[in-house]
C-alpha cells in the first residue's frame, strides 16, 4: 500500500468540517494554519456553506478536484460509504478518527474493524487509524491532526508514531523538540506502526 497519498498529500478533503471545537473544527484549524497553499483544501459539510471563510460542498463527490486524502471527522456507520465516495475522486488515503471499532472488545466492534479492513483493500487506500489522532508531516507543511499544537518551526530528521494521539501531543509540544513527522496510528489495523 502507497503512503503517499496518506502523508503527502496535494489535496486534502476535511469530511464533517465545523468551526465547533472537536475534531471536525480543530482539524480545520490546524490545516488552515499550516498549509501554505489553500487552493486545494476542501471542507465538506451538507448543512454548511462556508467553514472559517473557507467555501464548503456538501459531499466529497462535489469537489472539483482529485482527492488525494481524506480527513474523515465523522461518526463509525460513515465511514466505509465515505470512502467508496473519496475512491471515486482518486482517493488514496484516509486518517479516521471514529471509535468503535476492535478496541471496543465486542464482536460487532471486531466486525466494524473487518468491515473496514476489507473496504480499504478493495478500495486501495491507506487509512491510518480507525480510532486515532492523525499526524503531522512537518517536512511538508501537512497537518491532520485532531487536537490543536501551537505551529512553530519544528522541521528535524526524528519521526514519532505512537497509538496514542496524547503522547504525540505532548511530545508536539515540548519546546525543543524538532521532528519530521508525528503519527498517531490508533488501532493501526490497515497502515501498521511498522508500515511508517
Amino acid at each position: 500500500m502507497n503512503l503517499t497519498k496518506l502523508l503527502k498529500p496535494q489535496s486534502v478533503a476535511v469530511i464533517g468540517a465545523s468551526e465547533k471545537e472537536g475534531f471536525g473544527g480543530d482539524v480545520c484549524r490546524n490545516i488552515l494554519s499550516y498549509v501554505e497553499d489553500r487552493s486545494r483544501v476542501y471542507f465538506i459539510h451538507p448543512k454548511r456553506e462556508t467553514v472559517f471563510d473557507v467555501p464548503c460542498y456538501k459531499s466529497v463527490t462535489d469537489v472539483p478536484d482529485t482527492v488525494d486524502l481524506m480527513v474523515i471527522c465523522t461518526s463509525q456507520k460513515t465511514v466505509i460509504p465515505l470512502l467508496r465516495e473519496g475512491a471515486k475522486k482518486g482517493c488514496g488515503g484516509a486518517v479516521v478518527f471514529a471509535s468503535g471499532y476492535g478496541e471496543v472488545g465486542t464482536d460487532e466492534g471486531r466486525q466494524n474493524e473487518a468491515e473496514l479492513i476489507a473496504a480499504a483493500k478493495e478500495l486501495d487506500i491507506a487509512i491510518m487509524g480507525p480510532n486515532c489522532a492523525g499526524f503531522v508531516n512537518y517536512i511538508d507543511n501537512v497537518q491532520a491532526f485532531a487536537f490543536i499544537s501551537e505551529k512553530r518551526d519544528r522541521k528535524g530528521s526524528v519521526g514519532v508514531v505512537s497509538q496514542s494521539g496524547q503522547l504525540c501531543l505532548s511530545l508536539m509540544d515540548c519546546p525543543g523538540m524538532r521532528f519530521s513527522y508525528s503519527i498517531s496510528a490508533g488501532n493501526g489495523k490497515i497502515v501498521q506502526v511498522e508500515d511508517y
